[in-house]
């Protein structure tokens, strides 16, 4: 099931990402993976519709990551570490792993289809082309993690990484939602792997969104099932979202019941016309003489009707023609019927104040919430 299927990002929103496994798919070598074209593009318009407040988040160091996705989006390498703005210049590289820390990584290095890869202070080893070796890479870095203090031991998709302490992309993502153009932005996090949880949970709490990508156990409220799938959802929202989510459907109901009751906004909207329409028929009907009937009086009488002649705006006309005067006063409504007229216009302000009220609570509690 594709959760992105009825998401809309709101003008107010600010996009996170994880680049492997979120933007493109996981591969056996790192190197070889790269963005597709369209989706460095439709990433570049999806930032200028948000303001700039669109960022990848990722564990690859930031030269690295900055090569494969476009200028025009903040990037967050090395979990968050470094980051850097569009359009600004890279920082220059920091130092790498300590070296006892590579040290004890070694044994690793020597089973067939294991890699160890080093990005800035951090040390990752890929096991997707070895998975019968994952306990040895693991008890490999639990030897480098006892001889590197400050450092700390983080699994995901067929890899263990060892990365300092600070480097967590939960607060790269709080760090990013406090400033320009992040600030004041409800946080929509998408990630695949237990590195992205971190945000995902990040992100949560500051009352935003979070989509996990593919399958596996997550604190995300959305669900998408590939990568392609999140590329095809941002070509969608590049290409002109709304911005808004669309309401979620009715329950079902049974099929006796009336049309009305599958559609409670029909239903309202049905009673404000009903009203309407009683309230005209009381103000168009023709208003008859219900006075006791005399010898040669018919039974029902219509009495005249105000109009434009009946009531001129000169006063000096109706000085002038004062035998209007008694028209006039019998074609005014009774008591009676005039607070009855009263009644149904609060009746029916009071019924339109309702359904309005109704409509917009409904389109506020379709907006996921944490």
């Amino acid at each position: 099931m594709n959760g992105l299927d009825g998401f809309r990002l709101a003008a107010r929103d600010a996009l996170f990402l994880d680049f492997d496994g979120t933007l493109a798919e996981i591969g056996p070598d790192p190197d070889a993976i790269t963005l597709p074209p369209a989706t460095s593009r439709h990433l570049e318009a999806l930032a200028r519709r948000l303001d700039g407040a669109l960022a990848v988040l990722s564990g690859r160091d930031l030269r690295d990551l900055a090569r494969r996705t476009p200028a025009g989006v903040w990037r967050a390498g090395g979990h968050g570490l470094e980051v850097v703005a569009p359009g600004a210049p890279l920082p220059p590289a920091p130092d790498g792993a300590p070296a006892p820390l590579l040290t004890a990584l070694e044994p690793a290095r020597t089973t067939e289809g294991v890699r160890i890869e080093v990005k800035g202070p951090v040390a990752a080893v890929h096991f997707r082309a070895a998975p019968s070796a994952a306990a040895h890479c693991r008890q490999a870095a639990e030897a480098a993690l006892r001889a590197c203090p400050g450092y700390r031991l983080q699994e995901g998709k067929m890899i263990v990484e060892l990365k300092p302490e600070g480097a967590d992309k939960g607060r790269a993502l709080r760090r990013l939602a406090g400033r320009d153009p992040f600030a004041g932005r409800r946080p929509v996090m998408l990630g695949d792997d237990a590195t992205d949880e971190d945000a995902m949970r990040a992100a949560l709490e500051l009352g935003g969104i979070a989509v996990k990508v593919g399958p596996g156990d997550s604190v995300a409220d959305l669900r998408a099932p590939d990568p392609a799938a999140v590329r095809a959802w941002l070509a969608r929202e590049a290409a002109g979202g709304r911005g808004r989510n669309p309401p979620p459907p009715h329950p079902p109901v049974p099929a006796g019941c009336p049309r009305t009751a599958r559609n409670p906004e029909v239903s309202m909207w049905l009673t404000v016309d009903i009203v309407t329409f009683q309230f005209r028929m009381l103000r168009d009907c023709p208003r008859v003489d219900t006075r006791p009937r005399r010898a040669g009086r018919p039974e029902h009488r219509p009495l005249p009707r105000p109009g434009p002649e009946r009531f001129p705006s000169d006063p000096t006309t109706r000085q002038a023609d004062p035998g209007k005067t008694a028209g006039r006063m019998e074609s005014r409504r009774s008591p009676s019927l005039h607070r009855a007229c009263q009644a149904l216009r609060a009746r029916r302000s009071r019924r339109v104040a309702k359904a309005g009220s109704a409509i917009r609570a409904r389109q506020r509690s379709s907006r996921p919430v944490a």
